[in-house]
């Protein structure tokens, strides 16, 4: 998980897990107060600096968001609640745990 803090307050969160060969965005959280602020585009930026594939099913209604934080469609997930775009993020290489343990994903604010 990686955080981004505010006079020592959570304003998002991100969670990724590794998946086959790269890392699943599972959550991607901005506190309303702290909307349109890039928190969620300094969130992603502190994932994909480290040079990592990750990738998402996105909600349609956020599918813009991604696209400018450097997501591709990829194609389509089906999901509970319907078909949604499949996004990805960064070189599509083998995930590696050595690479992503050092990589330090888990950073404290």
């Amino acid at each position: 998980m990686s955080m981004r803090c505010a006079t020592f307050q959570v304003v998002g969160f991100a969670s990724v897990r590794p998946v086959g060969g790269f890392l699943e965005l599972e959550d991607l959280f901005t506190d309303p107060d702290w909307m349109r602020q890039g928190v969620a585009s300094a969130l992603i930026a502190n994932i994909t600096h480290r040079g990592l594939h990750i990738e998402v099913s996105a909600n349609p209604l956020v599918l813009g968001f991604y696209e400018s934080v450097g997501f591709v469609v990829r194609g389509v997930a089906d999901t509970e609640g319907g078909p949604v775009p499949r996004m990805y993020h960064g070189k599509q290489l083998a995930y590696d745990s050595a690479a992503f343990q050092q990589a330090g994903i888990f950073n404290k604010c």
